[in-house]
């Protein structure tokens, strides 16, 4: 039953339940086992193509110059079966049968990769650990009568007065 569609006909609240019709027969499904189905209109293809859907328009006789063409959902007639497209690069609309349609998606863009914001344990963390380095730094300079930058730390070696 998984992807099929049905018509929901009541909701008994007894027994939490949803009646749903497939085809001919009738099922008692739980409301987490039910998804509603985008809405069609009418007289609308089982693969409804939504309004500014793209499209590539194939398989037309009597105006193939617009097959292989791209174009743009308008709208669906119901009356004549057929979706209302805008060509792409012009301004003609046409109606097309959905035969004579096929939905261009588009490419899957790929995220881009964006470093995560330390949190503020982290910086905690970080600033604990400069201020160690500052103080032993501190401590190791204080060592020397001359200040940082000298003795064994700095290489050792005499220093020229």
């Amino acid at each position: 039953l998984n992807s099929q569609v049905g018509e929901a006909t009541s909701f008994d609240e007894a027994n939490g339940r949803y009646t749903v019709r497939i085809g001919t027969e009738q099922i008692a499904l739980r409301p987490m086992n039910v998804e509603r189905a985008p809405f069609r209109s009418s007289g609308a293809p089982a693969e409804t193509l939504e309004p500014h859907a793209k499209v590539r328009i194939h398989g037309l006789s009597a105006r193939a110059e617009l097959n292989s063409c791209g174009g743009t959902i308008l709208c669906w007639h119901a009356d004549k079966g057929r979706y209302g497209v805008q060509v792409e690069g012009s301004l003609e609309t046409v109606l097309l049968r959905p035969t004579n349609l096929e939905e261009v998606k588009p490419p899957r863009v790929r995220e881009k990769w964006a470093p995560e914001w330390r949190s503020a344990e982290a910086d905690a963390i970080i600033e604990n650990k400069e201020r160690e380095l500052l103080a032993a730094e501190a401590a190791e300079a204080a060592k020397h009568p001359f200040g940082a930058g000298f003795g064994a730390a700095a290489g050792g070696g005499a220093a020229a007065v």
